[in-house]
């Protein structure tokens, strides 16, 4: 176990003695300071679980130093147990008011000093191994989206190479023809195989490139401005030829003008594909297959809906839903991961995802995001 770090300070060195003494433990470390000035510089440079601190001091007294803390950002974090020789009431209002931890008069009954100290290093322990639990949440969430992201991958992984290869195909013809006209000296249907070509390279690259950045951890990456129409848009890059091959209809139903989000713009388009891939599951067995995208602006809200006219979610597992690993697919069709990983990819952008759903007619998802990011 790492040793927690105490400092003490007072300008009397028979009484940081006297305190050394009484606090010096075997998981501990203890650090002097003789003035608020020499206290200040050790707060700067070391991480304290607390920091004991006399009130009568020349220089700059306890109170200076502690308002002097607050600008230096460990100090604002480190709780401040004041020790005055002043019998009044007044004095230890003061601490508190000032915002102390604690605050005891001289001469200190050394046990109760003991056992309070032992209170604020359990505190500080706790509150590192809390931290450390958190980071490893957020490390594991972060994991669980790049996994279910690359599993939203795999599942249009048929879309995305027919819209590669249409491209390619027609690359190839003109390429063909092109050589064929050259022969002949038609110079003039050259130029045009050649545009051609060249527009179905911007195609090609236009898909590969938004494969890239969709496929890349951004897990750690900044919240941005961002034109929700557009995600929803980039949303459909990579599914638009997946639709066609199952003869799905998607209506776009966009507002004309957004405000913009704060948002981190990938996260957001793995939720619509994750919805929008599970939507399409949901129509196998229709005949008529329709996908409707609608975005409005709601009061404080920017929301987009997905509603399918699918076979609907049984009334008994819509609670369910958004539980991590719960599918009501086939093995190998899922990793019932997708809805509940977009469900806290929108709580974290301090937003809603709702459901609503009618077995038998359809399913209707609803993105609900916040104009101001908490």
């Amino acid at each position: 176990m790492e040793k927690t770090k105490i400092l003490l300070v007072d300008d009397q060195p028979d009484q940081l003695i006297i305190l050394k003494h009484a606090l010096q433990a075997s998981d501990r470390i203890l650090f002097e300071a003789t003035s608020g000035p020499k206290a200040l510089d050790l707060i700067r440079k070391h991480t304290f679980a607390l920091v004991v601190m006399d009130v009568m001091m020349p220089e700059m007294n306890g109170f200076e130093t502690f308002a002097a803390m607050q600008q230096i950002e460990s100090g604002q974090k480190t709780p401040v147990m004041f020790l005055t020789a002043d019998q009044t009431d007044e004095a230890m209002a003061r601490s508190y008011e000032l915002g102390a931890a604690d605050c005891l008069h001289k001469p200190v009954t050394l046990p109760i000093l003991q056992s309070k100290v032992q209170v604020f290093i359990d505190v500080f322990r706790q509150k590192k191994q809390l931290e450390l639990a958190n980071w490893e949440l957020k490390a594991t969430q972060a994991q669980l989206i790049q996994s279910a992201k690359l599993a939203s991958l795999g599942e249009m992984a048929t879309g995305i190479a027919h819209e590669l290869n249409q491209p390619l195909m027609v690359i190839n013809l003109n390429a063909e023809l092109g050589l064929d006209d050259l022969q002949e000296g038609l110079d003039t249907n050259v130029k045009e195989s050649l545009e051609t070509i060249v527009a179905q390279v911007r195609r090609a690259s236009r898909v590969i490139n938004h494969l890239k950045a969709f496929g890349r951890d951004n897990t750690k990456s900044e919240y941005q401005p961002e034109d929700v129409n557009q995600i929803i848009l980039d949303s459909f890059i990579l599914i638009r030829e997946r639709l066609k091959l199952r003869n799905i209809r998607l209506e776009e139903h966009l507002a004309a003008t957004l405000p913009l989000v704060s948002c981190k713009a990938v996260q957001i388009e793995q939720v619509l594909a994750n919805i929008l891939l599970n939507a399409m599951d949901a129509l196998e067995e229709r005949d008529e297959k329709i996908i409707r995208v609608r975005s409005f602006q709601e009061g404080n809200w920017v929301n987009v809906e997905i509603e399918d006219n699918g076979v609907g979610i049984p009334q008994v597992i819509q609670n369910r839903i958004f539980d991590p690993f719960f599918t009501t697919k086939e093995v190998g069709r899922g990793t019932g991961l997708g809805l509940s990983v977009s469900y806290g990819i929108v709580q974290e952008h301090s937003g809603c995802l709702l459901v609503h759903s009618e077995p038998g007619k359809g399913t209707n998802f609803i993105i609900k995001l916040p104009l101001e990011h908490v």
